[in-house]
């Protein structure tokens, strides 16, 4: 027999999208753990460009906060929270405030030959990280005065000094977030990885705007609320004195001597990095496009050899990761298209034969075969994001072509997400608004520049896990009915569709094999997940689910959503969010309605043993409700 259940949406509704009703977020609930509230405020904070592109800092932090949730002793009890922020890191980042913000530590700037120099007071670090990537405790360092200069015509400065990318000894612009220091104390010498440093006055700000968090309000036991003590890790983490180091086993010492006073033993670490619960990678279309020209003989091989091992690490084929790839010079040309062999052996192949030509960066070139590669990709009813890696030596030899190219590509192809890749030390304020242009915004977590060609596999491996996160544009447009048919095999697959608010919006799950699949909605931002969602519809194997979503409800969730919707959503527009985990065949409806009220329908098309038709605890719930109604 088959039974349909209505269930009236009034308790639903509750946890249906924020503001005036109730959303799950338990980013803000203090003393939350687990893998899941991890990556949800490494998420957020991502996404609001909070934290900084530091190579392998979110790494870090990830594993930091299990390394610290598993033995549960990190509470609100002593205000440390998962990210581990004790009252001496603490305060050193309200040091940090003081000296970036008041008024006597803001900048102070002047003109000098067309030179602004900026100088601002920082407390820095009693111990150093050594060229290993651990702390090396026998070197102080009292407090003192650093100078930065930067260039108002460009980021770095290319009149003084080598322009090499193992040995740079010019500066970035002070408006950029890490910046390269070469008077840094901490400096390890040529051919070693370079230093970064953090812009503490632009981050104090941008965290009070976007996360309404004043540093120098915060108390102790806030920092036993995940996304409060992630910000606080990484502002200590962006201290210039801290260098990330490459492997886990220099992140374990990282940990062990520096984050946790040397109460714990770098093998925790290890073995949290082992046990870390890790999503499995979902299917992407990824392009590589890789610049050949005479500006990247240098840094060539060290691109070849980070890309391969990447490469080494993705799951290719017909049903998982595709891959094409593509080289640019004088000329663009496609090497291995997504209709080739996908295979790891044979991406390798065509990776390892890319050489530098004496030819000039036409990146606009490169640019315009993006349309022409993405013809053979997977069609979008499978909701596969289309993800697009320019690797970078330095600016295009037309930047006004580059970006007219750029710009019609965003129109033709406006479901493809592209990053941008910059190995190179020396990049000009120019170039950098050049490759912002490019890229898909925001442009702080879509381009990508490492200072030392040992932080490429990092970076490339950072963009990786971006694009995994890349929600697949179901509309790019509005409109009125989707449907989407996919396997799904275990992996989070992430989605984005415009909706029409005033007509509120009725989404379909039918699984017909496998088992449970999750469905979690958010109107805010682009990655919902366990953690925090709007709305969590829940569809078991055999079974449909139908949830309608009244448009006094959507109107009143998007009412509350800020000007960043836009930067947000990419292309502006009100934009639903999904992310659906689990294991089966599943296809998904979506549909614009009129009615008043919201229902959701489920559909049972089983029957137990008994003969009597099984039901699941949430019908059961919805059920009771329905009772209590009637009285």
């Amino acid at each position: 027999m088959e039974l349909k259940i209505t269930i009236p949406f009034a308790l639903l509704i509750t946890n249906v999208f924020g503001g005036v009703l109730n959303t799950v977020d338990r980013r803000n609930t203090a003393d939350a753990t687990g893998s899941d509230v991890i990556e949800a405020t490494l998420d957020e904070l991502e996404n609001k460009c909070l934290l900084g592109d530091k190579p392998g800092l979110r790494k870090m932090m990830r594993l930091v906060a299990f390394a610290n949730s598993l033995d549960g002793a990190r509470t609100s009890s002593s205000g440390t929270g998962m990210f581990g922020v004790d009252s001496q890191m603490f305060q050193r980042t309200q040091n940090f405030y003081a000296s970036s913000m008041s008024s006597s530590g803001k900048k102070r700037q002047f003109q000098n030959n067309n030179i602004t120099t900026t100088t601002t007071s920082v407390t820095t670090p009693s111990t150093m990280p050594n060229s290993n990537g651990g702390i090396s405790n026998t070197t102080t360092r009292p407090g003192e005065t650093t100078t930065k200069i930067s260039d108002p015509n460009g980021g770095f400065s290319t009149t003084t000094g080598s322009n090499s990318l193992m040995n740079p000894t010019t500066t970035k612009c002070s408006t950029c977030a890490y910046q390269y220091d070469p008077n840094s104390v901490f400096s390890s010498g040529t051919g070693s990885r370079q230093n970064y440093s953090f812009n503490y006055q632009e981050s104090f700000t941008k965290i009070e705007q976007e996360s309404s968090i004043k540093w120098n309000s915060v108390m102790q036991t806030d920092l036993a609320k995940p996304k409060t003590g992630a910000i606080g890790l990484g502002l200590f983490l962006g201290d210039p004195a801290v260098k990330i180091p490459v492997g886990i086993e220099g992140m374990a010492e990282l940990w062990a001597n520096s984050l946790t006073g040397g109460s714990r033993n770098k093998s925790d670490f290890i073995e949290a990095a082992k046990t870390l619960p890790v999503p499995k990678s979902p299917p992407v279309d990824l392009a590589l496009m890789v610049d050949t020209s005479s500006q990247s003989s240098g840094n060539i091989n060290d691109i070849k050899t980070a890309v391969d091992e990447v490469i080494r690490k993705t799951e290719m084929g017909s049903s998982a990761t595709k891959v094409a790839v593509a080289k640019f010079d004088s000329v663009a040309t496609v090497t291995h298209s997504f209709a080739d062999t996908q295979s790891t052996s044979s991406v390798e192949t065509k990776v390892n034969s890319l050489a530098s030509e004496s030819g000039s960066s036409r990146l606009d070139l490169a640019i315009n075969k993006i349309p022409e590669m993405y013809q053979q990709a997977r069609p979008k009813s499978e909701a596969v994001p289309k993800v697009v890696t320019l690797v970078v030596s330095g600016p295009s030899a037309d930047p006004t072509a580059t970006i007219q190219a750029a710009n019609s590509m965003k129109i033709s192809q406006p479901d493809v997400e592209v990053f941008i890749l910059v190995v190179n030390a020396d990049m000009t304020m120019k170039a950098r608004q050049e490759f912002q242009a490019i890229a898909t915004e925001p442009a702080c977590s879509h381009v990508v520049q490492v200072l030392s060609p040992l932080d490429v596999p990092l970076a490339i491996e950072s963009i990786k896990e971006r694009a995994g996160k890349v929600p697949a544009k179901i509309s790019t447009n509005y409109t009125a009915k989707n449907e989407l048919n996919f396997q799904m095999s275990g992996e989070i697959k992430q989605m984005q569709e415009k909706v029409d608010a005033s007509k509120g919006r009725k989404i379909t799950l039918e699984v017909t094999s496998g088992q449970d699949v999750t469905l979690y909605g958010s109107t805010k931002e682009p990655n919902p997940s366990e953690a925090f969602y709007d709305l969590k519809i829940t569809c078991p194997s055999g079974q449909s689910v139908t949830t309608e979503i009244p448009a006094s409800e959507l109107t009143a969730a998007f009412g509350t959503i800020s000007g960043r919707r836009k930067r947000q959503t990419g292309s502006g527009g009100n934009s639903m969010y999904y992310a659906m985990k689990g294991i089966g065949t599943v296809k998904m409806i979506t549909d614009e309605i009129s009615t008043a009220t919201a229902t959701t329908t489920t559909t049972v098309p089983s029957v137990n043993s008994a003969g009597g038709t099984k039901l699941n605890a949430s019908l059961l719930f919805g059920m009771f409700w329905m009772l209590i109604g009637l009285f």
